[in-house]
């Protein structure tokens, strides 16, 4: 979107809510100041952001919310999966090779699966390539 907002293929980005165009300050910065050179309006269906009647005051402000927000989250998410991952539950959805899910948790297969997975751990550890 920024390549093509400096060939001023746009002239309006319309979003949401400025989190779903920024997810960083880098990011952040490298957009307004593209906005900005090009004469791109940015316009938010939250109200935050209307470049339209001349309204950037908030723009650095609800990024910056928006980053705090989404590192918030991250946060959380990884400290469910800790948790879960802790308890020794599992789940990703399909179980990796070699393994399969039962009542939540992990279980090596009882066939000659398990053997190809150390081989071939066993391999790469000794150098070899695939």
């Amino acid at each position: 979107m920024l390549e093509d907002a400096n060939e001023n293929k746009f002239d309006i980005i319309l979003a949401k809510e400025l989190s779903r165009l920024v997810r960083n300050i880098g990011l952040s910065e490298d957009l307004k100041k593209v906005v900005m050179n090009n004469k791109i309006h940015v316009w938010t269906l939250d109200g935050a952001i209307n470049t339209v009647e001349d309204d950037i005051s908030k723009y650095d402000l609800y990024a910056w919310l928006y980053e705090e927000e989404s590192r918030r989250t991250s946060n959380h998410i990884k400290d469910h999966m800790r948790v879960i991952a802790e308890s020794g539950r599992y789940i990703k959805g399909e179980a990796p090779y070699g393994y399969y899910v039962d009542d939540g948790k992990l279980i090596t297969r009882e066939d000659e699966v398990p053997q190809v997975v150390r081989l071939i751990f066993k391999q790469y550890i000794d150098g070899h390539v695939f």
